[in-house]
């Protein structure tokens, strides 16, 4: 018990010094805390980050019958909804289900109406906003009726619509619908859908809206099928509860089909890809915390040796007053242990105080840190190794004899010091071997410290034999200041522990910023890659016409949108992107990686070509033409070849073939709102094999008696588009379009008309999609089945949105395409219609685009994600490691200095006596520590500068893999050269700081006895 008095006495005495020791204690078990307290954290985000990414419809948990038969939505609830419910685990994490129900309809009182769909949601009346009428009573027979319909058929509130072999049902209200790309509609809700396989996209009708869940079972309604969508509410979605959640969901799917019914969830597939985010982050976030754990140790011991050796004294007393082994072990190291066991729980509440910060701030919203049973166990194993390093510290003076601690005498380096430094350095030479050997090693991202350890032991070796080389020749040559720098430099070990702690320190943070600035520039390419412009919304359009206009309505300037269609084609191994934009917008509002606005510019001017008028037709169409020869079996319709919005080429008789100068006409039907005219042509009987010939030529053509430029004249302008294999034509543009054609074919014969440039020009990222990779002129059927012209009118390595595999082309170009020879289903998928823009757009530009949006990507949100990614995780914790060990190397200093200085000050106050000046000796100390520190800053630079060069190519920068990452290795104006301001500042700092400390040596001292 008299001991602990001792201890606990020891301690209020050297308050000042044993809250350094508390503090440092605090601070080794706060930095081993970090590693699986911020592990965890990190985990977790990456876990509600997939999650957040999924669609809502293909994350939830969807139950419908084994059939369409089966099941109606009470039997639903009866038997499906308390099975999910029994399984706590997995009902913690679903939100109130959505019933629904959705069947097939023909609205047989519409004339020319296709196919709709008559749906039903629970509580839909919520979820849409009505123009007219009112909501269906529920379990009533009424419905809604989307706006574009009713306008469309001229239908109104109370109007009646009649199933095929159905009753009819009164309609309610008229509806718009707010969001269609709201959760609560589970994908769409069948909006702009269409059950016909061939129907014309423009005839798209929108559901029929019920607030029957019997509406499935109509009569005239077909395909029913009734479905329990339960949302996944993903902030409640814990790490720990995953294995679990894979139970119950297993379990699930036998249950359920024992009543007949099955379910699908997307959560099992995310829990996958979550899984190979988390590995990546304990892959290298603990290992990130390691280097930050053993210098806090190290510094641990620096102080801890230096405050044994101010104790020598005290020692000796003890040991001549009796104490021996385990006693003067107790009251030589008593009060240090005593500290570091105290400082253990507050380490632990400080780290996860720190790791809570860090999450909100860097993490998931939602994330929090969790006190686990690694955190606890990570806290036993720092307050081992803080005790260790305090052993270790004042073994030696505890062994010293009592002559020994009397005198003082500086320990000298012994052998055993020189096998560790070298255990070290075939450690680092080891870690980066293997680390650019093999760049999925975790030693990638500790070879650094380790190069920063070599170079720190280095640095320290060549120190200390420069000094005492420096000091034994310059006995009796040097001034006084350079001779004491000399000395204290060459003779104390601590000097050269203190070099490498500086040199570690600097190290880090510079290879931390460094790395931190190139995986930030990384970052905003690739986001920049994936998005294309600060925001894309990708919007439910009728057609690439609709869109112009509505970005045209929103932004008439061009300041802030852009239009963009994208597709993609399948092609050899891989597919290649279409991205179609308009080019003069393109600059304004496009994030394209590595390129300036004024290359961007110059990109996009070579984009639009010279493209002809479009030949818009109203009807009635005619078209005066003489017929020379004829040559046919049976008789041959001269047909004209129209086009709506978006739907594909149709064939409109004008009159039989007859020879001689007549003028061919007819009405144009569904042309009332324009039509696109893309081609003439002979439309043979059908199966006629027989032999046809014919010349012709066409002087003029016509829409509602006014005269169509029509480029009959003009070389180019009308093209052969005839698919027979047996057919030939022949085109002149002497005195209008000649054409001459003879065929064995039963196909028609057809000339296209071509307003877009006879190549499509395009600006083309990675290889050509033909069998020359570096073609500048081929055939790509970029946009269905039909091969199109293309010409190379510049490269670049990626289009923004489309990749490193992509065509980009001028939107109206690709409008003209359409019009005249791409069969819509011929397409490998459909396109997608895009709005992009550029950063500040008013909310206002955008309110009024007019169109619905179906799902929005942006610059923020995407770097937002990536910075939440596993090697910015790292990073970051590398950034905070590197401050943190800077601010620790340059306390070392500053306590190590404090804790000697009385007996400093005796020196200096001493040699004051001797004959030396205040002057001399205020240039002793701040030589002794512009060397000092002077020599690690430089050496840790060169480390830190050297780990970037030889790491950075082999660690990850943006995701787990970095796949399709291009990396370019640049680094921004403020990082890296704020580390070194920063750094060079607070070594100043602490170099003045001991000037001062050390800058009133008093003679007087000597007489009071001051040691």
């Amino acid at each position: 018990m008299a001991g602990w008095l001792v201890t606990v006495r020891g301690i209020r005495y050297r308050s000042g010094r044993s809250l350094v020791v508390f503090l440092l204690a605090v601070v080794a078990t706060t930095a081993a805390v970090l590693a699986p307290a911020y592990t965890g954290a990190a985990e977790q985000s990456a876990l509600t980050d997939t999650l957040r990414a999924m669609p809502a419809q293909t994350l939830g948990l969807t139950v419908t019958g084994a059939s369409a038969s089966d099941v109606d939505v009470a039997s639903l609830h009866n038997q499906a909804l308390p099975l999910v419910r029994e399984r706590t685990e997995l009902s913690a994490v679903l939100g109130r289900p959505y019933e629904g129900a959705t069947g097939a309809a023909t609205l047989s009182s519409l004339s020319g109406a296709p196919a709709s769909f008559v749906v039903y949601r629970s509580g839909v009346c919520g979820h849409v906003r009505l123009v007219a009428g009112a909501c269906p009573a529920a379990g009533g027979d009424e419905v809604l009726v989307h706006a574009d319909v009713a306008r469309r058929f001229h239908l109104a509130v109370g109007d009646r619509l009649d199933f095929r072999s159905g009753t009819p049902h009164r309609i309610a209200g008229i509806y718009r619908v707010r969001d269609t790309g709201e959760r609560y509609w589970w994908g769409g809700g069948r909006f702009g859908t269409d059950p016909g396989s061939d129907s014309d996209p423009q005839e798209r009708v929108q559901p029929l809206l019920s607030n029957d869940p019997a509406a499935a079972g109509w009569k005239g309604v077909g395909s029913g099928q009734y479905e329990l969508d339960f949302p996944v509410d993903v902030g409640a979605v814990r790490l720990a509860a995953v294995p679990a959640l894979r139970a119950q969901l297993r379990s699930l799917d036998p249950a359920l089909s024992d009543v007949s019914m099955r379910s699908g969830t997307g959560l099992p597939d995310a829990f996958t890809t979550a899984q190979r985010e988390q590995d990546a982050v304990t892959g290298s976030v603990p290992v990130v915390a390691v280097p930050l754990v053993l210098l806090c140790w190290f510094v641990l011991y620096l102080m801890v040796a230096s405050l044994t050796e101010e104790r020598g004294p005290e020692i000796a007393l003890a040991k001549l007053r009796g104490f021996r082994g385990p006693a003067t072990v107790r009251f030589g190291l008593g009060e240090a242990l005593a500290l570091i066991v105290l400082a253990a729980p507050v380490g632990v509440l400080v780290g996860l105080a720190v790791v809570e910060v860090m999450a909100d701030v860097a993490l998931a919203d939602g994330t929090h840190v969790a006190p686990t049973a690694s955190v606890a166990y990570v806290a036993l194993v720092a307050l081992a190794g803080a005790a260790l390093a305090a052993a270790l510290a004042a073994r030696r003076t505890m062994a010293l004899p009592v002559m020994a601690l009397l005198r003082r005498v500086p320990a000298r380096g012994r052998w055993r010091a020189t096998v560790v430094e070298g255990g070290v350095v075939a450690l680092a030479a080891a870690a980066l071997y293997q680390a650019l050997s093999d760049p999925t090693s975790r030693l990638g991202l500790v070879a650094p410290p380790l190069l920063a350890l070599v170079a720190g032991l280095v640095a320290a070796r060549l120190l200390g034999l420069t000094a005492g080389r420096r000091l034994r020749w310059s006995r009796g040559r040097l001034r006084p200041p350079a001779l004491l720098a000399a000395a204290r430099l060459a003779r104390r070990p601590l000097t050269q522990r203190i070099v490498v702690a500086v040199t570690v320190a600097v190290s880090l943070l510079s290879f931390a910023a460094a790395a931190w600035d190139v995986a930030g520039h990384n970052r905003v390419r690739v986001a920049q890659d994936q998005v294309g412009a600060a925001s894309v919304y990708t919007v439910d359009a009728a057609g690439p016409q609709a869109l112009r206009d509505a970005v045209a309505r929103a932004d008439p300037a061009g300041r802030y949108l852009m239009p963009a269609m994208q597709s993609q084609v399948h092609y050899g191994d891989g597919n290649v992107t279409v991205l179609a934009v308009d080019p003069a917008r393109l600059p304004a509002v496009a994030a394209w990686s590595g390129l300036s606005t004024d290359r961007v510019r110059a990109l996009a001017r070579t984009l639009p070509g010279r493209p002809a008028p479009t030949l818009t037709v109203h009807g009635p169409l005619s078209v005066r033409l003489t017929a020379g020869h004829i040559t046919t079996h049976r008789p041959v319709q001269v047909v004209a070849l129209v086009a709506r919005a978006d739907a594909g080429p149709r064939e409109v008789p004008l009159g039989t073939l007859r020879a001689g100068d007549r003028t061919y006409a007819a009405a144009l039907p569904g042309c009332g709102g324009g039509c696109t005219l893309t081609g003439l042509g002979l439309s043979r009987y059908p199966g006629d094999f027989g032999h046809l010939a014919a010349t012709l030529r066409v002087t003029a053509v016509s829409d509602a008696g006014h005269a169509l430029d029509a480029g009959l004249t003009a070389p180019g302008r009308w093209r052969n588009g005839t698919a027979g294999a047996q057919a030939s034509v022949t085109l002149t543009t002497d005195g209008g379009l000649g054409i001459a054609c003879t065929s064995d074919d039963p196909a028609d014969l057809v000339v296209t008309y071509h307003g877009e440039p006879e190549r499509l020009p395009a600006v083309l990222s990675g290889a050509a999609p033909a069998d020359d990779a570096r073609a500048t002129r081929f055939e790509f059927p970029a946009f269905g089945g039909t091969p199109l012209p293309f010409t190379v009118t510049g490269r670049t390595d990626v289009v923004p949105r489309a990749g490193r595999h992509a065509l980009l082309v001028d939107l109206a170009n690709v409008q003209r395409v359409q019009a005249t020879q791409v069969d819509p289903q011929e397409s490998d998928t459909g396109p997608t219609y895009q709005v992009w823009a550029a950063a500040g757009t008013p909310a206002g530009v955008l309110a009024r685009l007019g169109v619905p949006v179906l799902h929005t990507d942006s610059l923020a949100a995407v770097l937002d994600r990536l910075g939440r990614q596993a090697p910015a995780l790292a990073l970051r914790l590398y950034l905070v490691a590197g401050v943190a060990a800077l601010l620790l190397s340059l306390g070392a200093v500053l306590l190590t200095a404090y804790v000697g200085v009385d007996a400093r000050l005796y020196e200096l106050a001493a040699l004051r006596v001797v004959g030396l000046s205040q002057a001399d000796l205020t240039a002793a100390v701040r030589r002794e520590y512009r060397v000092l520190l002077g020599v690690p800053l430089v050496a840790g630079l060169v480390a830190g500068a050297a780990g970037a060069v030889l790491m950075l190519p082999v660690i990850r920068l943006v995701t787990s893999s970095d796949a399709g990452v291009h990396r370019v290795y640049a680094l921004g104006p403020w990082w890296v050269p704020g580390a070194v301001l920063v750094t060079v500042a607070g070594l100043v700092a602490v170099a003045y700081g001991v000037a001062r400390m050390f800058g009133h040596a008093r003679p007087e001292s000597l007489r009071e006895g001051a040691r």
